[in-house]
């Protein structure tokens, strides 16, 4: 304890270092699409380049889930794997425990929003029928995903960024892909609002989020893989702008974000991790590699939507 004139002693301060607000180093990537990555959850660390360790197993194998986080605990939801939703708890490295069910059992989601409290994931497939459904669950408490609402147009494989309170899906499959960006207010329940149009129509995106920014990066068009990095304003409603572009062009990558850096990586089953600043623009450079190449990934942090 302090000895309440106004010093610290330097054994106090050590003992205390984990209450004090401090931008989380860690994020994680979870899933891929080979057999022995779909159940993988990795550790991404933000200030070393020697990143990826493995940090435990989902219950089920799945590729391209819908992700949400707090700043205590992550959500997995969907995928391939059906209904399925899992949690880990950031601080405990380990396995990945049973949350709950979605409220439609669907494939091809991605489109996780969150807030400090809820998960919202967003379109999917169900047989051949792209899906316009959202279900959200409350982070802190096991249960089955509740509908809150649909989207604009019904798509799948789209992105999900978020401030604390806003959440933006963007882009996805239908009949073509989609350059579609809407709006949800995360703490209320209802259909989404149009926000404005991504530069370039893509599916599936990278994407994660600062408190106020959204980047998007990456995709593939319909003729090809994009190298653009778009971001939007949380904030504001309006069409993207451009940020820079990917080393290389790629699809189907994930990034992560502890609200001043993004990390993205797994386009094209690339093994390589790219990063930039969030606050600026520019081009991506090379920060480090996963430990196994793979695509179909998500990603997500204790700062998921900006949260810290």
């Amino acid at each position: 304890m302090p000895n309440y004139n106004g010093v610290w002693s330097l054994s106090t301060q050590y003992q205390n270092a984990t209450d004090w607000p401090l931008i989380p180093d860690n994020a994680f990537f979870v899933s891929g699409n080979t057999d022995s990555t779909k159940n993988v959850i990795e550790t991404f660390n933000f200030n070393s380049s020697a990143i990826n360790t493995d940090f435990g197993d989902m219950t089920t194998s799945r590729e391209r889930p819908s992700v949400g986080a707090s700043t205590t605990r992550g959500i997995i939801a969907g995928g391939n794997a059906g209904n399925v939703i899992d949690f880990i708890t950031f601080a405990s490295q380990g396995d990945a425990t049973d949350f709950g069910d979605m409220s439609v059992t669907r494939s091809n989601t991605g489109g996780g929003m969150s807030s400090a409290t809820r998960a919202v994931f967003a379109g999917g497939l169900v047989s051949t029928a792209v899906q316009n459904v959202m279900d959200y669950v409350t982070i802190s408490s096991a249960g089955n995903a509740s509908d809150f609402g649909n989207l604009t147009v019904a798509r799948r494989h789209v992105a999900g960024v978020m401030s604390p309170t806003r959440g933006v899906t963007c882009g996805g499959l239908g009949a073509n892909s989609f350059n579609t960006m809407d709006y949800i207010t995360i703490a209320n329940t209802g259909n989404a609002t149009d926000f404005g149009d991504l530069t370039v129509a893509r599916y599936p995106p990278a994407s994660c989020s600062s408190t106020t920014r959204g980047i998007i990066a990456g995709g593939y068009t319909g003729s090809g893989n994009t190298d653009v990095i778009d971001y939007i304003t949380i904030g504001s409603t309006g069409n993207a702008s451009d940020f820079g572009n990917l080393v290389a062009a790629g699809n189907n990558g994930a990034a992560v974000s502890n609200s001043i850096k993004a990390g993205m990586g797994g386009f094209d089953n690339d093994q390589d991790i790219q990063i930039i600043t969030i606050a600026t623009t520019g081009n991506s450079v090379d920060f480090g590699s996963l430990t196994v190449g793979r695509k179909g990934m998500n990603g997500l942090s204790p700062t998921h939507g900006g949260i810290a």
